[in-house]
């Protein structure tokens, strides 16, 4: 069971914080259950109720700030995805994002960046599918990324593309 004012990593919303643990008092909600209350860090507006007994709902603690710091130096090292048909290409992306595993969503930002850069450079327009997962991914990371090493999230990319460089 995590503890109030801890920051987790939800599947769908990122980042959030339990902002409460108990039960909740709503309409149609008739059990004894307790509940997570989870605000997302980027959302502040929403509220997520997630009961505290529930398998499989993807909660994870955020990673420390020595794994993200190794996520980073590592990312040259990472493989591309090798999937060369667009909708098996979309599928994978989709369930990696789901999954939540930072080192496949990692995987993913570089092959689109690499991908876009190649079509880029063959005067070729970028695949809006794509943008769309790469946006998806980056938001995902970005935010996590952010929270662990202990900086903005319009920071990240400026923190990854300097710690390339040293490496």
């Amino acid at each position: 069971m995590f503890e109030s004012g801890t920051m987790l990593v939800h599947p769908t919303y990122g980042v959030c914080e339990v902002v409460h643990i108990g039960k909740i008092d709503m309409k149609n909600v008739k059990d004894d259950r307790l509940y997570y209350t989870l605000v997302p860090l980027y959302d502040v507006k929403s509220k997520l109720y997630i009961p505290t007994d529930s398998e499989n709902i993807g909660l994870r603690p955020v990673m420390t700030k020595e794994n993200a710091v190794k996520l980073v130096e590592n990312l040259p090292d990472m493989e591309p995805i090798p999937v060369q048909n667009e909708k098996e290409r979309e599928k994978v992306f989709k369930e990696m994002i789901r999954n939540g595993n930072c080192e496949d969503i990692s995987r993913i930002i570089k092959t689109l960046y690499l991908r876009k850069q190649a079509r880029l450079t063959a005067g070729k327009k970028a695949v809006s599918l794509d943008e769309k997962y790469l946006f998806m991914a980056r938001e995902q990371l970005y935010g996590e990324l952010a929270v662990s090493l202990g900086i903005e999230k319009k920071g990240v990319e400026e923190y990854i593309a300097q710690t390339l460089e040293r490496v």
